[in-house]
């Protein structure tokens, strides 16, 4: 049986990419009402030693379904 998410639940995986500005850590968030969030988390280095620093913000739209949206007929 397929693991599935519900409401409260937040799910973080390590982030694989060489880019030193992208976050370390990302995932999603389902609030209590049912939205789901994007989250991104960078570990920093403070005077009481490491800790999160993070983002929460809504998913992005695939570019594919920007371009379905504006009206755009692709090719394939």
């Amino acid at each position: 049986m397929a693991y599935e998410a519900k409401p409260g639940d937040v799910s973080i995986f390590k982030n694989q990419t060489d880019n030193p500005k992208a976050p370390q850590y990302t995932g999603t968030c389902i609030a209590p009402d049912g939205t789901t969030y994007r989250i991104s988390l960078w570990v920093k280095e403070g005077q009481k030693g490491k800790f999160f620093s993070g983002r929460m913000e809504e998913p992005r739209q695939s570019n594919v379904q920007n371009s379905q949206d504006e009206g755009d007929d692709l090719p394939f």
